[in-house]
């Protein structure tokens, strides 16, 4: 059973590579691996208990108008056995933008021997402004002198679906997804301009595990490959250990820059349980490329937490959050 699980879903995967989905690039996430419902709507219903699951990433911190990203995920537990909800709140900014998400996702769960096959679906409603009147804005004249620059507060607001699929049991895990499979362009506008937001087709695959090195610790990795159209393939690696079932530690790679360049960021991440129901992690992303002369680099909070009944006791059966 387990083999017909696996090719269900890597047939699954070239499906959804077929398809002609057009979205506007999403946030980055170095602890992507504990931020699954914000990139996969299939991992609604994968966790033991209500998860809320919080993250602040600042990026380039120290570069003006850098971006920076608040998202807040709320995961079921199953319902019925086979179907799970969560809803993906996020909020990203970047100079004179700001996008806020608001997701609502199901999944629909097939147990098939110790692995677990996920289908998911999401529904987007975004909000996207663009504040030409920002006092952060500095020009030798008045910018009004011009008529073809836009000096007002433009918003407009757009709904999308995405779907995904999602493998997994307690040392493995692999999803694909994709965020957006409507065609629409957001086109904020005043009576006499426009300024557009062209949406582009973006897929996500991702995979990790765990390997037991001793009854202590585990090695642990995870990758994420974001494809987009017009840009090319990103790819994120994360490899550390995890100690006790409690504590982790790993390093991170970021692909990306110019030709000149070896990568976009290379980062570390720790972890920690806080008992049975709060997980915290920090990461840090030192930036290779030609920014990092200007910037402090990337820090990215996380903090995850389950909400148990006071009935409940013994460890959760799942930390590593597969």
């Amino acid at each position: 059973m387990k083999r017909y699980a696996i090719q269900w879903f890597f047939f699954a995967c070239f499906g959804l590579l077929s398809q002609h989905v057009y979205t506007q690039q999403s946030q980055l996430y170095t602890q992507f691996a504990f931020n699954k419902l914000a990139l996969n709507p299939a991992y609604a219903g994968n966790d033991d208990h209500f998860t809320l699951t919080g993250i602040y990433r600042d990026q380039w911190s120290g570069f003006p108008g850098s971006p920076k990203t608040q998202n807040l995920t709320i995961n079921s537990p199953r319902i019925l056995s086979n179907a799970g909800l969560g809803l993906n709140l996020e909020r990203f900014s970047v100079g004179i933008t700001r996008i806020v998400n608001i997701s609502g996702q199901y999944a629909y769960k097939i147990r098939m021997d110790d692995l677990t096959l996920s289908f998911g679906l999401s529904t987007t409603f975004r909000n996207m402004v663009r504040d030409f009147t920002d006092p952060r804005l500095v020009a030798l004249e008045d910018i009004h002198r011009d008529g073809a620059i836009i000096g007002d507060r433009l918003s407009t607001y757009l709904f999308n679906v995405g779907t995904g699929i999602y493998i997994n049991n307690e040392r493995f895990f692999a999803g694909i997804s994709t965020p957006g499979l409507l065609k629409s362009d957001l086109i904020l506008s005043t009576e006499e301009k426009d300024s557009r937001s062209p949406f582009v087709r973006q897929i996500y695959f991702m995979s990790g595990g765990i390997i037991p090195l001793s009854e202590m610790i585990g090695l642990t990795g995870q990758f994420l490959i974001r494809w987009a159209e017009q840009f090319s393939i990103g790819v994120d690696i994360n490899a550390g250990f995890l100690v006790d079932n409690r504590y982790r530690f790993a390093l991170s790679y970021r692909s990306g820059g110019s030709s000149v360049d070896i990568g976009e960021s290379l980062g570390l991440i720790f972890g920690f349980d806080i008992g049975k129901r709060l997980m915290i992690g920090i990461s840090y992303d030192y930036t290779l490329t030609g920014i990092r002369q200007f910037d402090q680099g990337s820090l990215e909070f996380i903090a995850a937490y389950k909400i148990i009944g006071s009935g409940e006791k013994g460890r959760i059966a799942n930390p590593r959050y597969f």
